[in-house]
């Protein structure tokens, strides 16, 4: 059997029905996403209505995070950050300048959670919830070049 290979995760955010537009104009403000891809599916329900639902590829320097709208056809254990009253992911971004990063994201409208500070495992580290519910650490690597905690 051939050895399997992974090249990188891409974390769907799901948000409510109707916030992927301000999710996106959120995420390019606060940390320069760019839209790689957006559709919006038309999606047939057994009531016979039509309803769309908008989905969005968005890029974040070498990262990709993917937007969709929560619907029954994700299924039972999808939810958005608000029905499930927190989150159990945090979602980090290394970057070269994480006092300028925090900053721009605080402008953008998310709440601080932790100031930026020097931690004892090498990062210049902070953390802040979006519009959505979504919580971010940012860092940047005290020794001059930047990894992951």
């Amino acid at each position: 059997m051939a050895e399997i290979t992974y090249d990188e995760v891409k974390p769907h955010l799901v948000v409510k029905p109707n916030q992927v537009g301000d999710a996106i104009a959120f995420y390019k403000k606060a940390f320069g996403a760019e839209i790689v891809k957006k559709q919006t599916v038309k999606k047939l329900h057994p009531t016979g209505s039509d309803k769309s639902v908008d989905h969005a590829h968005l890029r974040f320097g070498q990262a990709d995070i993917l937007l969709v709208e929560e619907t029954e056809e994700l299924g039972s254990s999808v939810h958005t950050v608000s029905t499930l009253h927190g989150t159990p992911v945090i979602l980090h971004l290394d970057t070269n300048d994480v006092d300028g990063a925090f900053k721009r994201a605080v402008e953008a409208g998310a709440k601080v959670s932790e100031e930026v500070a020097d931690q004892p495992w090498g990062q210049r580290y902070g953390k802040v919830i979006d519009p959505f519910g979504f919580v971010w650490s940012l860092a940047t690597s005290l020794h001059g070049h930047s990894h992951s905690a």
